[in-house]
C-alpha cells in the first residue's frame, strides 16, 4: 500500500517543525526495504519536516555532495540551518570559498547561528585572515558568551593581530573555564601570563 504510505508520510512531514523522531521513524520503517522503498525515500526527502532526519543520514554516510545538493534545494523552506548544512558540506568537499559564502548567508539569514559564525572564523583564520577571523569568532560569542572553542580561537586569532588587550580579559574568561585546558596553558605562554 505505497499509496497509504505516501499519503501518511506527506500529512505527517509537511510541517518543518516536525519532531525529527517522526522522520526517523519513518527512514527506520523504509531502510530494511531496500530498493521497493526508493520512491518513498525520494518523497521523504522533499518533506520539511523530514529535513534533519534526511541531514544526520547524509552526515552519517559521509555523503557529502548530496548533502550539499540536498541542503540547497531546502533553503527557500528551511532557510539558514540549510545554509549551514550546505556549508559544512563545501568544507568536506575542501571547497573553503564556497563554504565561507555559505556561512555568510546561514549568519545572514539568522545572526544567532553560533556555529556558522564559528566555522566562518576557522575558515578564514586558515586563510590568515585574521580580522575577519576575529570578527566571526566575536560574533559567536555574542551570540554564545561561555563557548570555550570559540573564546581559544578569538584568542589565538587576537595573539595573531598583537592585540594582546583585547585577548587578555577572554583569556581570563577561558582560564576561569577550564585553568589545566592544554590550550589555556599553551596560550598563556603565547600572551606572556605565566
Amino acid at each position: 500500500r505505497v499509496a497509504d504510505a505516501e499519503a501518511f508520510m506527506v500529512h505527517a512531514l509537511s510541517d518543518p517543525a516536525t519532531p525529527a523522531t517522526v522522520a526517523e521513524g519513518m527512514v527506520r520503517v523504509l531502510e530494511p526495504l531496500g530498493e521497493r522503498a526508493f520512491p518513498l525515500f525520494d518523497r521523504l526527502y522533499q518533506l520539511p519536516g523530514a529535513y534533519h532526519a534526511v541531514i544526520r543520514r547524509l552526515m552519517a554516510t559521509s555523503d557529502w555532495p548530496e548533502l550539499q545538493r540536498y541542503a540547497e534545494a531546502s533553503v527557500p523552506v528551511i532557510g539558514a540551518e540549510a545554509w549551514l548544512h550546505q556549508a559544512y558540506a563545501f568544507s568536506e568537499l575542501q571547497q573553503p570559498a564556497e563554504a565561507e559564502v555559505a556561512y555568510g548567508r546561514a549568519i545572514s539569514a539568522d545572526p544567532e547561528l553560533g556555529l556558522a559564525w564559528h566555522n566562518l572564523g576557522v575558515l578564514s583564520a586558515r586563510r590568515e585572515d585574521w580580522q575577519t577571523a576575529r570578527l566571526a569568532f566575536e560574533g559567536a560569542l555574542s551570540v554564545a558568551p561561555a563557548s570555550f572553542p570559540a573564546m581559544i580561537e578569538l584568542i589565538e586569532v587576537l595573539a595573531k593581530l598583537g592585540d594582546t588587550d583585547a585577548a587578555l580579559p577572554i583569556f581570563q574568561e577561558a582560564n576561569q573555564l577550564l585553568p589545566e585546558h592544554p590550550e589555556v596553558i599553551r596560550l598563556a605562554e603565547v600572551l606572556g601570563v605565566r
